[in-house]
């Protein structure tokens, strides 16, 4: 894991993170213990040559998730919340603005508690688990937001239209993967949106 605190080397120091994790790693990671079958892993996995995207939390529980390579829960409804948009393009005021905008649909309430509930990052790479239910434009850049968990749908998507997966009996498919406030989750770099120059 990178640890990050200065400014002009955030975006190539990310960089080179994501790149040392896929190179330490397949293609495609499986990560959480299985609940239900012990020694194995469920079916959430990441695959390890996509871009980051990140969490933006207190400095506090960031550090503690770093150090336990957890994700929390960011959301009133136990999903986490993560977006494309990289600390260094704006400001923790803004940042926060445009988190309480994009992310109100899904009943998120931990960026209405001001600036200061994302001075801290954790980078990641979205898993199967995440989907993308939004985009911003941001100086002609589309940036996604991704959920896992909670009362997200797909971007482009109705509720009213989401089915869920049959097996060939008719019934729902089971699927093995942890939800609560803190899931186990690769972390690839923690660092800090007010650095030094």
């Amino acid at each position: 894991m990178t640890l990050i605190l200065r400014t002009g080397e955030m975006q190539s120091r990310l960089e080179q993170a994501r790149t040392d994790f896929g190179a330490l790693l397949p293609e495609t990671v499986y990560f959480q213990p299985s609940a239900i079958r012990l020694g194995e892993f469920d079916d959430e996995y990441i695959l390890t040559r996509q871009e980051l995207v990140y969490v933006y939390l207190r400095e506090d529980i960031a550090r503690q998730c770093a150090l336990r390579r957890h994700l929390p829960s960011n959301s009133s409804n136990s999903g986490i919340m993560a977006t494309a948009i990289p600390p260094w393009l704006m400001d923790a005021r803004r940042l926060n603005r445009v988190m309480q905008e994009r992310c109100d649909q899904g009943g998120l309430v931990h960026y209405y508690q001001g600036p200061h509930t994302n001075q801290f990052f954790l980078a990641i790479m979205p898993s199967n688990c995440f989907v993308r239910f939004g985009t911003d434009v941001i100086n002609n850049e589309n940036y996604g937001f991704y959920a896992r968990g909670g009362n997200y749908t797909e971007e482009g998507e109705d509720d009213d239209d989401e089915m869920d997966d049959e097996d060939e009996t008719g019934g729902a498919e089971t699927r093995d993967s942890q939800t609560g406030n803190l899931i186990n989750y690769p972390i690839i770099a923690l660092g800090s949106c007010h650095l030094s120059a």
